[in-house]
């Protein structure tokens, strides 16, 4: 479900341009502006009568001195709360052969990711989000 939700999120201009246009399953090789990322999280799967409860998390990431001279976290923030804005107003999305709805669980939450080292931190808001999916 991660690459319907990037779908969904990079079909609206806002959250496009807050993320580049840089939204992918995995973190670009690039890190050095900002980007999202979509991912599954442990599914707790209430597989009854073809609907699921998927578990997926956004985040938003942004490098050591922001873009645009815009604070790093707050370009995070922005990219998270825009796709849980977004998320949040999901209804019977078609993709592939489901539709789904959205409800978001959690967040923006801030975090900063310091395993490329203290020096050359990467600022991240996350939001999770349940799906409810529905076969057709």
């Amino acid at each position: 479900m991660p690459s319907a939700v990037r779908a969904y999120l990079l079909s609206k201009p806002d959250f496009s341009a807050a993320c580049l246009n840089r939204c992918s399953t995995r973190a670009p090789a690039d890190v050095s502006k900002p980007y999202a990322t979509v991912a599954s999280t442990a599914n707790p799967v209430e597989a009854s009568a073809g609907v699921w409860s998927p578990l997926v998390q956004l985040d938003g990431w942004c490098p050591k001195g922001g873009w645009e001279g815009v604070d790093p976290e707050a370009v995070a923030w922005r990219i998270a709360s825009l796709g849980a804005a977004w998320l949040a107003r999901a209804r019977n999305v078609q993709y592939q052969n489901v539709a789904y709805t959205a409800r978001v669980a959690a967040g923006p939450l801030t975090d900063i990711d310091t395993s490329r080292g203290p020096d050359n931190p990467l600022y991240r808001a996350l939001v999770h989000v349940e799906l409810t999916l529905h076969a057709r």
